[in-house]
């Protein structure tokens, strides 16, 4: 058989298991590992890779910087005052502050970085509340995708000419503001969306192994609070400067993780404890498949797949619903940038082959590649279900209305600004 269906059906595999929930996160992953090796689709060192995949070291080390920042006395201040607002019409305040914090957040960072952080403050929400911290940390990673660099600013300034790349040749380009003007009005339908039903998600208690546990505090030394403060600054400031670092960005978090140790801010067990979670094992196991379904011929085959909907004469707008719907359910089991780069310029060509604008299928496939909703779509996603201890039932009445939002508005937006 082909390894393009091999993959396809492991994949499949893999989603059947997140549903049946019959295991951990981390078990599925690694079955799926193991049978692209025994398959011979990946030899044995690639289809364990994702260990070393430096975006997983980073979002390791993140998390113990994360339980060390947890300790400290002023996140515990930033929880008392917190708490004093919980409950009734204050709710409807910290909603809206956690929406800003991520709007803010994901133009600065990538979206795994804004889950982290936003993760010690959602440790605050406690679980015998109707606010509680699982049924905001699914919503703040799907917020995190979506507004990942919408705004002309940071990283978000570079979207517009990472779009001009595939529509040059064709004589057309967007301007800086032209993704910030298609996006707006669904980041703040999907964030109302988030505000008045979050009540959708299950009320239940975030594993404490796997996301900070702000609610029990116990006073450290001051000098280790110090040095907690500075490698969180470092750590976190560092991110706001990705661009200028490159790879060097994603080491930082591993010398903030030393520095803790050598300084006996953490022990060996606290550092080891928050190093090896489920959610690392199922992270690893994601990158990989992810690389598979990239690298073989299983974009190609989906891409055929995409084009023959098309029929022979297709209307400017059946192209851009199209590329738009096909971009977010495919980016939910392959790599976002992968899913980005294959079907922007895709829509892009039909478009043009059809006589048509090519500005809005573009846009639509573009945008649509960071809607996901499964853990399987995106690292950030996959974080929040392994540390919600969430299921696709559990969360699918709430998560699917926010897909479909997601995919009309855009569709409309996209339409509306760039008419074919």
């Amino acid at each position: 058989m082909d390894s393009s269906y091999i993959v396809l059906i492991i994949t499949v595999l893999m989603i059947i298991g997140f549903v049946l929930n019959k295991w951990s996160y981390g078990l599925t992953t690694m079955i799926c590992c193991a049978l692209l090796a025994l398959t011979g689709v990946m030899p044995i060192q690639d289809a364990f890779s994702g260990f070393c995949n430096k975006t997983l070291i980073m979002i390791a080390c993140i998390f113990v910087i994360s339980y060390a920042f947890g300790k400290t006395s002023f996140l515990h201040s930033i929880q008392q005052r917190i708490l004093g607002m919980h409950g009734g019409k204050s709710d409807l305040a910290i909603l809206l502050i956690f929406c800003l914090l991520i709007a803010f957040f994901a133009q600065m960072m990538v979206a795994t970085t804004t889950v982290a952080l936003m993760i010690m403050l959602l440790g605050i929400l406690s679980a015998d509340k109707e606010l509680c911290a699982s049924r905001v940390l699914l919503p703040t990673a799907l917020l995190a995708s979506i507004w990942t660099s919408k705004v002309p600013i940071a990283m978000g300034a570079t979207s517009a000419s990472r779009l001009n790349a595939f529509l040059e040749a064709y004589g057309y380009t967007f301007g800086l503001t032209d993704v910030f003007k298609v996006s707006i009005i669904p980041l703040l339908l999907l964030s109302a969306y988030f505000v008045i039903f979050y009540k959708l998600l299950p009320k239940t208690e975030i594993d404490a192994s796997k996301i900070t546990n702000l609610k029990e505090f116990h006073a450290i030394p001051r000098h280790q609070e110090i040095i907690t403060y500075i490698v969180f600054v470092c750590v976190m400031g560092s991110f706001f400067f990705g661009s200028q670092l490159g790879d060097t960005m994603y080491l930082i978090p591993v010398i903030g993780v030393i520095v803790l140790q050598i300084t006996r801010t953490l022990t060996p067990k606290e550092v080891l404890s928050n190093l090896s979670t489920d959610m690392v094992f199922m992270l690893a196991g994601i990158f990989v498949l992810s690389d598979a379904l990239t690298n073989t011929n299983a974009s190609v085959l989906i891409g055929n797949a995409i084009n023959s909907l098309l029929g022979s004469n297709p209307s400017g707008v059946t192209i851009v619903v199209v590329f738009t719907v096909a971009s977010g359910i495919i980016t939910n089991f392959m790599n976002n940038t992968a899913v980005y780069n294959v079907l922007v310029p895709l829509a892009a060509a039909a478009s043009v082959a059809a006589g048509y604008d090519p500005r809005a299928a573009a846009l639509g496939a573009a945008m649509a590649s960071y809607f996901p909703i499964l853990p399987t779509g995106a690292a950030n996603v996959a974080m929040a279900f392994a540390a919600g201890n969430y299921t696709l039932k559990n969360t699918l009445k709430f998560t699917l209305p926010f897909f479909l939002i997601a995919i009309a508005s855009t569709i409309l937006c996209c339409l509306w600004l760039f008419p074919v």
